[in-house]
């Protein structure tokens, strides 16, 4: 059996071009993360590009594979050109990003509403930068059990960070139960319950983590509150004006700090940089060859 290889947020240079391919050329660099879906499938004519059919195995093997194939087909892209002003390390954020916008785009947010991030991971942390550039006036709270991630919370500009014990509900008078919005990004599913408690009268919740496990969840509040509850899954190709991505563009510009979001690690040093993530240290670690 062939060895296998992970890792689906990855920059690199394209090497060689198979039949038919005629967007990419050899030298071109490239972006790992859903670029352009085929427009044609069920799912992507119901406005849902993020569920293409022709999306299986995009990447052959993955991102941690010294060479990987990436399956282009039917006008499917899995990958993006990156400009020369984008960096290799920051092209990385365009899967991840995409994954964020679409959290961030889920539903309208007011001016003035109170928003809950609970989990400040990549995603939590990119949702939450999104959200305070999009809208104004808007106060992001965000919540995480990791001290190293609340301290990255306040560098980054969030309004408050507070650090939750696990599976303690915070007393906190900030954290009150009345956000409009609540965003679990956690991928914890006994979080959901926590979110619903902290959403206030007519608030949404937003499921933007991959929730793994089971948990004894109680409905009632959904009701007695009226809340809205809907899940957010990216990537998503988000598509400019002029057919390009809108999660590019946003990687050109300098209005999030990307250098901030990032930790570099020499490719010899990979089992530090899983080291650090499996305790919630850097929020996204980029190995370097």
């Amino acid at each position: 059996m062939e060895p296998a290889f992970f890792g689906h947020e990855f920059s690199g240079k394209v090497v060689s071009v198979g039949k038919g391919v005629e967007d990419f050329k050899i030298g071109d660099r490239i972006a790992a993360g859903l670029a352009h879906a085929c427009g044609h499938c069920e799912p992507c004519q119901r406005g849902f590009p993020n569920y293409c059919l022709v999306s299986a195995n995009q990447y052959n093997p993955g991102g941690f594979a010294q060479y990987s194939l990436a399956n282009c087909a039917q006008g499917f892209r899995p990958i993006i050109k990156i400009p020369d002003a984008i960096d290799d390390v920051r092209a990385t954020l365009f899967e991840p990003l995409s994954c964020a916008m679409r959290i961030a785009t889920r539903v309208a947010v007011a001016r003035g509403s109170r928003v809950l991030v609970l989990g400040l991971g990549m995603m939590g942390m990119l949702a939450a930068l999104l959200l305070k550039k999009s809208t104004p006036d808007v106060c992001i709270i965000g919540a995480d059990t990791s001290a190293d991630r609340i301290a990255q919370g306040r560098d980054l500009g969030l309004d408050e960070c507070v650090q939750l014990e696990p599976g303690k509900l915070p007393a906190t008078p900030i954290m009150a139960p009345s956000f409009d919005l609540v965003i679990d990004a956690t991928g914890i599913a006994a979080v959901f319950r926590l979110a619903v408690d902290l959403a206030g009268l007519g608030g949404t919740v937003i499921l933007g983590g991959v929730p793994a496990g089971v948990v004894d969840f109680a409905p009632l509040p959904i009701f007695r509150k009226e809340l809205t509850v809907v899940g957010a899954k990216g990537p998503f190709p988000y598509l400019a004006a002029d057919g390009g991505s809108q999660a590019l563009d946003l990687l050109l510009s300098a209005e999030i700090p990307w250098e901030k979001l990032v930790t570099v690690f020499p490719f010899r040093l990979a089992a530090e940089a899983f080291q650090g993530a499996a305790r919630s240290g850097p929020l996204k670690s980029v190995l370097v060859r």
